[in-house]
């Protein structure tokens, strides 16, 4: 619980978006930890059906590179056949590291969600846009790849990338409710609405409060001090006389 105030002192806020309380689609409506939780295990299934096309993907870019370092490409392989050789290195080498980050995140996100700890749902919330936008990008390099520049292609991809954006979109909402949830159960302080904040009465100084007492001075006048008259030591000479 320290650690978690500790994290949030300064927490995470959009201030366009809407925190939702609840997490309703087409078949149920439940609560927004609910949600956050079908979420993570959705999108932590998609990376783990990919897994096995994952390691055999780095088994085949091991062996790509491993041919490259002999230098036998030359042998085997043709100056265009080279050429999409790399191309396809650095498309499953990019795809490598999509699935290997989107595992990670969703691991943390239901382990933050489970336990109730912000601070393991903040990977999603602020790179879940931009893994919005990776996806988008890496459909249509794929597409672009396989089909070539052709303009029916273009328009599925940009069908495809609206569905896939409304709905990560929404999802990325829902979680990022639970997660300003979180932060104001820990630290409730931190949601202060700004008519509240108007509306309070203004601060008093002790000083205003309690202003010191008048004290009226008096002026009294002086004495004058009367002449004296200063008798002296007698010296040595007259008591000899």
């Amino acid at each position: 619980k320290v650690a978690g105030t500790a994290f949030t002192k300064m927490p995470l806020e959009v201030k366009c978006i809407s925190v939702r309380e609840n997490f309703s689609c087409c078949c149920c409506n439940c609560t927004v930890k609910t949600g956050t939780i079908l979420i993570g295990w959705l999108q932590l299934g998609i990376p783990m059906l990919a897994l096995p096309y994952l390691l055999l993907g780095l088994i085949a870019l091991a062996v790509m590179c491993l041919i490259v370092f002999k230098g036998i490409t030359h042998l085997i392989l043709s100056p265009r056949e080279i050429a999409n050789l790399f191309g396809n290195m650095v498309l499953s080498l990019l795809v490598t590291v999509q699935l290997a980050v989107r595992l990670s995140i969703e691991t943390l996100l239901l382990y933050g969600a489970y336990r109730e700890k912000p601070m393991f749902l903040l990977p999603y919330v602020v790179l879940d846009p931009v893994g919005v936008l990776w996806v988008a990008s890496l459909i249509l390099l794929i597409v672009i790849h396989l089909a070539g520049q052709v303009v029916i292609a273009y328009i599925a991809v940009l069908i495809l990338d609206s569905l896939l954006f409304g709905v990560r979109s929404y999802m990325w909402v829902i979680v990022y409710s639970y997660y300003r949830q979180l932060v104001r159960n820990i630290m409730p302080n931190t949601e202060i609405p700004l008519q509240n904040v108007c509306e309070a009465e203004p601060m008093v100084s002790p000083v205003e409060e309690h202003p010191p007492e008048k004290i009226d001075v008096v002026f009294v006048p002086a004495t004058p001090v009367q002449n004296k008259s200063v008798v002296l030591w007698p010296s040595s000479r007259e008591y000899l006389l």
